[in-house]
């Protein structure tokens, strides 16, 4: 018995052009792009909404399963079809099973991944803990691609479980191989041009969009990471320490993915540098009433 999460979703017809599309119920349906575009957009100081985020900061099963009712199956370990004497060219139901456990580790990579970017394309030097931690999580969570599982055999141990690097490398190869295994989890779904028509403009122009899998939004996901990455979008790590969430940072100095949290953690750094000061006066002061006292 597999536990899982089940999401429906619809393909329509054959041609090159089709896109599977979410379903909630059947109903209700989510286009992935339009809430990634929405969230670059937005007035907002910061934002975690756009969707390769919510995948990263899917930290339990109950969020992980929220995410794929919203977007679809993220990469389905089974495919079943419920309209079996549907022609074709017509739309076609299909219910996709995909394994919790797997899931939640294709949640972990694409987490590292995203913490990668981060960390190779900051102002500040990436510090060596964090990069190791990353990459190692990465390359040990990675469930279908042939190149990181690769670079896990060549530069660490056959180990499945951590520590994975036998010998760590040293600054540089540490720096190298990170960028390598950025570049081959973005290229396990290579994206596609496609020519598009702008009504409003009244010109032809061409775009990089993700190619169609009927097994989930992986390559959709990807693709939003690989914008990150080669056109050099902010990515954040909150620095408060109960939340460590991703976000789209305005800028590479962005440290809290909210105002919440900046709030949050300077009220912890004033407490810890000042409290303990105050708390030591009030001791010998209450010690000294007592002494006082008759």
């Amino acid at each position: 018995m597999m536990l899982g999460v089940t999401s429906f979703f619809r393909i329509k017809g054959e041609e090159p052009y089709r896109k599977p599309e979410p379903r909630d119920r059947l109903e209700a349906a989510q286009d992935l792009f339009s809430a990634y575009s929405e969230a670059r957009r937005s007035k907002k100081h910061q934002t975690k909404e756009a969707p390769h985020y919510a995948f990263a900061n899917c930290d339990s099963t109950e969020k992980l399963e929220a995410f794929v009712q919203k977007y679809g199956p993220v990469w389905a370990d089974r495919l079943l079809p419920t309209d079996l004497d549907m022609p074709d060219f017509e739309e076609r139901v299909l219910v996709a099973l995909e394994g919790i456990e797997k899931l939640k580790r294709e949640r972990a990579a694409f987490a590292a991944l995203l913490r990668l970017i981060s960390l190779l394309t900051g102002e500040r030097p990436a510090p060596r803990g964090d990069l190791l931690a990353s990459l190692e999580t990465l390359l040990l969570n990675s469930t279908t691609n042939k190149s990181l599982k690769f670079l896990a055999r060549s530069y660490g141990s056959r180990s499945v479980t951590p520590p994975l690097f036998v010998f760590p490398p040293g600054e540089e190869d540490l720096i190298a191989l990170s960028h390598e295994a950025v570049a081959a989890a973005l290229d396990e779904h290579k994206p596609t041009l496609q020519p598009i028509y702008d009504t409003k403009k009244n010109l032809w122009s061409v775009v990089e969009l993700p190619r169609v899998w009927e097994q989930g939004i992986r390559p959709g996901l990807l693709l939003m990471a690989r914008y990150d990455y080669l056109h050099g979008h902010a990515v954040g790590v909150c620095q408060r320490n109960d939340c460590r969430e991703l976000f789209a940072a305005t800028d590479f100095n962005e440290r809290f993915c909210s105002p919440v949290c900046s709030r949050l953690q300077r009220q912890r750094d004033y407490y810890h540098e000042t409290g303990a000061e105050k708390r030591r006066e009030r001791k010998a002061k209450a010690q000294e009433s007592r002494l006082g006292q008759p």
